[in-house]
């Protein structure tokens, strides 16, 4: 397991203010993984302060993948209110719980990847659509439905929304087309490997509006 702290310390009568990336790569064993529930209480000891927490990335290989819990994540985020990136990756037993009230805990994120945490569904989705300040969202590989891309195309995150990817998720041409006519600023949609999708969503992209979009059509 590998452990990343990039930090730029600065003393001001003697209180150190220390602005945090957090990086957690499980490479090694299962046996090796981490709750984050004790990861957090590690980055804690460490002396640096929660609300200068930017970026959190957490990526777990294929043989490790349990360790990071939803419990842990939830306490995560309700003390690093200021997180604006988010990177979770093979985190299976991250749920929807998590992102329930994830716009209260973590009102500034713009930047959310939950690729291959495939415990997450629509229900986690309608909190998420409520990000007023969300970019970019990644949501390969879950279990989202036209369900969640209704929520995303109705809340709040429709207006500042730029990069979607919904790569190999059971969404069909009627989720994907709602959310492009609804999210004004979108520019990259990738839904490769959606069986649902047909040629339908791809006539829908605009050449002039959507810069990028890759997709396979069945």
């Amino acid at each position: 397991m590998r452990y990343d702290f990039e930090q730029c310390a600065v003393q001001s009568r003697g209180t150190y203010c220390t602005a945090v990336r957090v990086t957690l790569s499980c490479v090694d064993s299962i046996h090796n993984v981490m709750n984050v529930s004790y990861f957090s209480f590690v980055l804690h000891r460490k002396g640096s302060v929660w609300e200068t927490l930017r970026e959190v990335d957490f990526r777990l290989s294929r043989r490790a993948r349990i360790g990071i819990t939803a419990v842990g994540l939830t306490r995560l985020f309700a003390a690093a209110s200021h997180l604006d990136v988010v990177k979770l990756h093979r985190c299976v037993q991250v749920d929807d719980s998590v992102f329930r009230t994830i716009s209260a805990t973590c009102p500034r994120l713009r930047h959310l990847e939950l690729g291959a945490c495939d415990a997450i569904t629509d229900e986690a989705v309608a909190g998420i659509a409520q990000l007023k300040n969300l970019v970019s969202l990644g949501l390969n590989e879950t279990q989202l439905t036209d369900e969640g891309c209704a929520f995303l195309a109705r809340g709040c995150s429709k207006q500042s929304l730029r990069e979607l990817n919904v790569s190999k998720c059971r969404v069909t041409d009627t989720g994907l087309c709602e959310i492009i006519a609804s999210c004004p600023g979108l520019v990259t949609l990738l839904f490769g490997g959606c069986h649902g999708v047909t040629s339908q969503t791809r006539n829908r992209l605009r050449p002039a509006r959507h810069g990028y979009h890759a997709w396979t059509v069945y």
